[in-house]
This record gives structure tokens, sequence and C-alpha cells, in this order.
């Protein structure tokens, strides 16, 4: 089994007991997997020989593991990259093949152009607040959604409330069209 998450790398999450007792749980990345070994990404770093669990999508079940390296990441700052040797050889399970998205296209919307159920000025908003994020790319959405007029703010965030339900559609974790039924009896 030799994997390489590196392109899109995979949630997992470590858990650490330390001697008190106490069991502290981390959420890292995993980049590379092999037979007898897992490379990390990971906001914690820890010293040489510690011993982890980890829960893994591509792992059945716990497996454990101790940090043989620990260095800072040099593509990601804040991060270390942790190297774990696996103490038993673990089980793989076959990830679901997922086909990347397709890039969408940038369109935009003439102004003049109707649309039936969204106001223009929701559209008008929408495509700005793409803008912003696309040109902050690095700034946090908080900083992004200051920059709009407070009379501007409420109206994006139902766009962004829109958005991330059509994006948990896009990942198979919601039916918008039933979400949308639902909130139409209710209303």
């Amino acid at each position: 089994m030799r994997e390489d998450f590196r392109r899109a790398p995979i949630p997992i999450r470590l858990s650490c007991r330390y001697s008190n007792g106490a069991v502290v749980s981390f959420v890292a990345r995993a980049l590379i997997c092999d037979d007898s070994s897992l490379r990390v990404l990971s906001a914690e770093n820890f010293e040489k020989g510690v011993q982890l669990n980890v829960l893994a999508p591509f792992l059945d079940g716990i497996s454990y593991c101790s940090v043989s390296t620990s260095s800072r990441s040099r593509k990601d700052a804040g991060f270390y990259e942790l190297d774990l040797k696996f103490l038993k050889t673990p089980k793989p399970v076959a990830l679901p093949k997922t086909t990347a998205p397709a890039e969408r296209p940038k369109t935009t919307v003439p102004a003049e152009e109707k649309h039936p159920t969204i106001p223009q000025e929701v559209v008008l908003a929408a495509q700005k607040l793409a803008e912003r994020l696309e040109k902050g790319a690095s700034l946090p959405f908080s900083e992004v959604i200051e920059l709009f007029l407070p009379a501007q703010r409420l109206t994006l965030l139902a766009i962004n409330a829109a958005a991330v339900a059509l994006l948990m559609q896009e990942k198979g974790l919601v039916d918008v069209k039933h979400l949308v039924e639902t909130f139409q009896q209710k209303g």
C-alpha cells in the first residue's frame, strides 16, 4: 500500500495519551502513507518517540504509531510535518474514488439580465463578494465582509448560506431541493 495525498491531503485525527491519563485529540492532514509509515501535516508538534493513535478514513480502525521525525513545514508556515512509524502494520481501506470537480467557468451576469427568482441586487452582491474573495484570498472571510457597507452585509450573509448549501449538495451531504421544500412547508 502506497498512497500519496499531497495534492489533496486527507483529514485525520491524532490522539495522544499523556502520563496523567488525559487524552488529547488533534486534527491533522495525511500527506503520504505506506505499509510502515505515515507522513502528516499537523499544527501540533510532538517529540520523537511519542506514541499517537491515528484515525484515518483510509485505515481500518485506530492505528498506533510513534513519531520518528518532526520538522517545520517548508510549504505551510505554522505547521509541522510528522513522520509516524506504525507499531503494527495497519489494514488499508479503499477510499471511494471521487472525480475531481471540474473547474467552473467564470461567468458574469449582465446587470440588465432579469432573474425570475433572484433579485438583481442579490446577483450583483454575489458577484462583488466573489470578486473580493478572489482578490483577498489570503484574508479571512470576516475581513472580506467588512469591506462592504453595513447595509450590504445582511444580503451577503444570505448569499453565503445559499452558497454553503450548494457546496454541501456538490459533496453529497445535503439535498438542496429537499431542504427548500422543507422550508416552504414550514413557512
